[in-house]
């Protein structure tokens, strides 16, 4: 096993994290391994454990940039589900919202009936009434992991098509 540095071990625990991603998703079948699980089990890793080490990470201060502006610079958003969800100000309450509800295990799996498609998450107060929620394609959740990763390595997160084209060099 290879010894992570402390000053390196959100940049190290998320690359692995892609690495294994990216492994899994090369091998899936039937009987397993099953991507969306590696999936989720990733999320959590980069939302829950590196949390509070990525307040200010890249130089970004989440917690003041909109969705707007996040939309502008082509970062993934979560749109809310229900109307009576309430909606982030900033960037960085999204992310929270987010980290929150894996925290806490408010998930939930959406199939076409033979592979899951979908993940429900959502937040509830402490008398157990929903407070904010979305639903995701399996895609955009794996965005989020490239977000993170662009985050950990110390980069401003680049869009989908940005990485692309990046690989594609």
């Amino acid at each position: 096993m290879t010894l992570i540095r402390p000053e390196e071990r959100v940049h190290e625990v998320m690359r692995r994290t892609m690495v294994n991603l990216e492994f899994v998703k090369e091998r899936r079948g039937h009987g397993g391994p099953y991507e969306v699980t590696q999936l989720i089990n990733s999320f959590m890793g980069a939302m829950v454990h590196p949390w509070e080490q990525m307040d200010d990470i890249a130089g970004l201060d989440l917690k003041s940039i909109t969705l707007r502006e996040a939309r502008i610079r082509r970062w993934p958003v979560l749109r809310h589900e229900l109307p009576t969800d309430k909606i982030p100000k900033f960037y960085g309450d999204m992310l929270k919202w987010t980290r929150h509800s894996f925290a806490h295990g408010n998930i939930q799996f959406l199939n076409d009936g033979v592979d899951i498609v979908q993940v429900r998450f959502w937040n509830q107060d402490r008398q157990d009434k929903r407070t904010w929620g979305t639903v995701v394609s399996v895609t955009m959740l794996e965005e989020f992991l490239w977000f993170f990763q662009d985050l950990a390595e110390g980069r401003v997160p680049r869009s989908r098509e940005e990485r692309l084209s990046e690989s594609a060099d």
